[in-house]
């Protein structure tokens, strides 16, 4: 482990893209309507709400995975977690278009 050396070199630069206030107040809205637990949680991975908060309000459900697990092989989502993700992007849609139109 004495001749083991690291170098970093940062090949791309993201910056971060905050979240629109609208279409967060609108899934936290849903999942209360819905009787469904919500918390805020900062991503530091790479989404494509980066790409669209650049041309239109955007925000992110993220639905839990058994044991915390994500962007793995063993990954695992119970069905009904994802029914309720469904319904909540449904929801925030809906209350969105009212007040968008």
């Amino acid at each position: 482990t004495d001749n083991l050396s690291l170098t970093v070199e940062n090949a791309a630069s993201i910056h971060p893209a905050p979240m629109s206030d609208l279409v967060v107040q609108a899934v936290e809205t849903a999942c209360t309507q819905l009787d469904l637990g919500s918390m805020r949680l900062l991503s530091f991975a790479g989404h494509d709400a980066q790409s669209i908060a650049q041309v239109a309000p955007a925000g992110m459900l993220f639905v839990p995975s058994v044991d915390g697990i994500s962007h793995n092989p063993a990954e695992y989502t119970r069905p009904d977690d994802m029914v309720n993700g469904a319904n909540v992007v449904l929801h925030s849609l809906l209350a969105l278009f009212g007040k968008l139109v």
